[in-house]
């Protein structure tokens, strides 16, 4: 009866230590997701800023083009977008 008790608890550590790794593992799959989240995050944000940069290169700093740009951005805002 001991060596079937023993045999049952180092099985039972055997399935314990398994799960651990497999929440470790889970853990690990999680962390790379996150990451990868983050890295898309940070390629939107430049997207941006770029876009802004473009923005401001394209439009002609003059009175005119600027009421130009404002009209356009307010139809694009109309249009919802």
């Amino acid at each position: 009866f001991v060596i079937t008790f023993g045999a049952v608890v180092i099985t039972l550590g055997a399935v314990v230590i398994t799960l651990g790794a497999v929440v470790i593992t889970f853990g690990a799959v999680i962390i790379t997701l996150a990451s990868v989240v983050v890295t898309l995050a940070s390629v939107v944000v430049t997207l941006a800023s770029v876009v802004i940069t473009l923005d401001a290169i394209v439009v002609p700093p003059s009175p005119q083009g600027e009421a130009v740009f404002n009209r356009l951005h307010w139809q694009a805002d109309l249009a919802g977008g």
